[in-house]
């Protein structure tokens, strides 16, 4: 039996080497940031779970009760081990492979339905292969954004179970689970099973199904947070403050079109020519994509769940332009993962904190990690600056008043033993918030650009100040 195991994982590395590399080297190499749920939705909760220092937003309150835990567990189990950023960086690299793996079957079987050869060595199922883990967009989100990554696993399962008319009892323990971490996974579910209608004798199993392991995973959810199991579940939370309060409106708006003429332009840029147009899952893409453009707040990240379904079945161009396309989609890769974004992390990551000390992140909202990644030394206490929606409503943030008047936030400020992270964004700024904090007893000891190649032209960055 072990004989057997270890040859079907020899067979399955040799038959996926190249991407496996691909998305490992960026999951592992990557030094940038794409979007602040990646610390404070994921990583800062991972420590609280552990009874560690960590920052915990206003989402993880009782008060507002948005986020699950669920997909919490394997790296607060990372943390526990003492494996840190590494094992984060591998967790989010596995994720990322099984997105890869999933779209890969989901297109094998689009293959199949076209009666042509998926043999390993077929042609098109390895430009499929390259095609697929290549995408600059997965390579730059599906190696870090948890949350968005598990609703799109857990999803594409569900498409592939469906389409495989698979248990249905297990098939409504993954889509439970999808829609306990991420309400928004019922938009695929709905148009999916609409078209896929489970006979009408087995409907009130799938339904008794369902509520039951949403009511078993919102009891865990209740458990590991120390909540009554009587607290409204936290997707209805989110249902609640998104949509019918749209109070998602104070973190950004943007027109309805939006995802129509930007947002799928931009995460499927150089394969938009080769979309097919008539594949199986547009209408599930298309209500999926039109019901989240009635919500004023978009994000790229949003789109996550639909990239296994468009690029299983997008055309493969040929072979010189293949070539071409997949070069672009690594150039853009490596720009957003090493280039873009980068100043607040490595700002962050250079930091020494002793016994006692304090780190003051003095920047916009969330633009650095905070304990998750000062690497378990000891320090006293990280502070931020607030940005919550019950602030963003008054008009009052700490946030949006340091970046009316950088200088002058500094001098208000009463800074302890420690340090000061200074984001500014031109070298007035620069120049007068180091006079200020080192008028205030700091040293400077570091700088770092908020885009690698700003140290060319000059612009934003974050300073690293050593308070004595």
């Amino acid at each position: 039996m072990l004989t057997s195991f270890t040859n079907h994982v020899r067979n399955h590395v040799s038959d996926h080497s190249l991407p496996l590399c691909i998305i490992f080297y960026f999951s592992f190499l990557q030094t940038t940031q794409f979007d602040p749920d990646e610390f404070y939705q994921t990583l800062e909760p991972s420590l609280h779970l552990l009874s560690r220092p960590s920052h915990l937003t206003w989402e993880w309150s009782s008060a507002f009760n948005l986020r699950s835990t669920l997909n919490l567990l394997p790296y607060s189990l990372s943390y526990a081990l003492g494996l840190n950023l590494i094992g984060v960086k591998l967790l989010n690299a596995l994720q990322a492979y099984a997105i890869y793996l999933l779209t890969l079957s989901l297109s094998i079987s689009h293959l199949s339905t076209k009666d042509k050869n998926t043999d390993t060595n077929n042609t098109e199922y390895r430009c499929r292969q390259l095609l697929i883990s290549t995408n600059w967009f997965f390579l730059y989100s599906c190696n870090r954004s948890t949350s968005n990554n598990v609703e799109t696993i857990l999803t594409t399962l569900v498409v592939l179970m469906t389409l495989r008319k698979s248990s249905p009892i297990l098939t409504c323990l993954i889509m439970s689970l999808a829609i306990s971490i991420r309400f928004t996974s019922v938009l695929i579910f709905l148009p999916l099973h609409l078209l896929h209608f489970p006979p009408l004798s087995k409907l009130p199993l799938y339904i008794l199904s369902s509520l039951t392991f949403l009511l078993l995973f919102h009891s865990f959810d209740c458990i590991i947070k120390s909540l009554p199991l009587t607290t409204l579940p936290s997707f209805l939370n989110n249902i609640t403050f998104n949509v019918l309060l749209n109070k998602s409106n104070l973190y950004g708006t943007h027109p309805f079109y939006w995802y129509f003429t930007e947002g799928i332009l931009t995460v499927f840029a150089f394969y938009i020519p080769y979309i097919n147009l008539k594949g199986r899952f547009n209408l599930i893409i298309l209500v999926y994509v039109g019901i989240l453009s009635a919500a004023a707040h978009k994000e790229l990240r949003f789109l996550t769940p639909i990239l296994p379904m468009v690029l299983s079945e997008m055309g493969v161009p040929g072979l010189r332009v293949f070539r071409g396309v997949v070069f672009c989609n690594l150039g853009a890769a490596i720009f957003f993962n090493f280039a873009w974004q980068s100043g607040g992390v490595l700002g962050v990551k250079s930091l020494r904190v002793g016994e006692g000390g304090r780190v003051y992140l003095m920047t916009e909202c969330h633009q650095t990690p905070s304990y998750s990644h000062l690497g378990g030394r000891e320090f006293l206490e990280v502070k931020g600056l607030d940005c919550g929606p019950e602030c963003r409503e008054r008009g009052d943030c700490e946030s949006w008043k340091f970046m009316d008047d950088k200088v002058e936030t500094l001098r208000g400020e009463t800074f302890e033993e420690g340090w000061v992270v200074y984001q500014f964004e031109n070298e007035e700024e620069e120049i007068e918030g180091g006079k200020v904090l080192e008028g205030k007893g700091g040293t400077f000891r570091n700088k770092f650009w908020r885009n690698r190649y700003e140290s060319i032209s000059g612009g934003e960055g974050f300073s690293v100040y050593q308070m004595n």
